[in-house]
């Protein structure tokens, strides 16, 4: 199977796709993996939700003291604007307060843990432990339904 095919595989796969932070922040990975397949996500009909969460921590990496932060935040809103058409973004009110106290990875896990009864999942990540936290969610007990996967 080719790396095409297994992409198409995913979107094929999955009702709802996130990302997270530390996915975005890679920047040229980032870059190369939308240039590369966004045409796949648009003739499939997908998008990657970019939570509130996930925009409120780019918002406090654009205000960062970390030049290197503020560069990739900055890179990551560029290519936001420029493949647009296969991005959901909750970015609605997103307040520098707000922003400050961001962390991403409980929300994605929460969201993904309610919307397990109805919908399938992808996240796609950089960061081992929520792919792990992400990855069991398939063997709670207490919450039953569609398959969670992570990339």
């Amino acid at each position: 199977m080719t790396n095409k095919e297994y992409v198409q595989n995913l979107l094929l796969a999955n009702d709802i796709i996130y990302i997270d932070t530390s996915s975005l922040m890679n920047v040229e990975e980032f870059k190369v993996f939308i240039e590369s397949y966004s045409e796949d996500f648009l003739n499939f009909g997908m998008k990657i939700t970019v939570t509130r969460e996930v925009c409120l921590e780019i918002v406090k990496h654009l205000s960062s003291e970390h030049i290197e932060k503020q560069t990739k935040a900055k890179r990551v809103i560029d290519i936001f604007k420029n493949f647009n058409t296969i991005f959901i973004f909750e970015d609605e009110n997103l307040t520098s307060h707000e922003a400050s106290f961001a962390f991403a990875d409980s929300e994605l896990l929460s969201r993904m843990t309610k919307s397990k009864t109805d919908y399938k999942q992808l996240l796609i990540t950089n960061d081992k432990n929520l792919c792990i936290d992400a990855f069991n969610l398939n063997t709670l007990n207490s919450c039953k339904g569609q398959q969670i996967m992570v990339c």
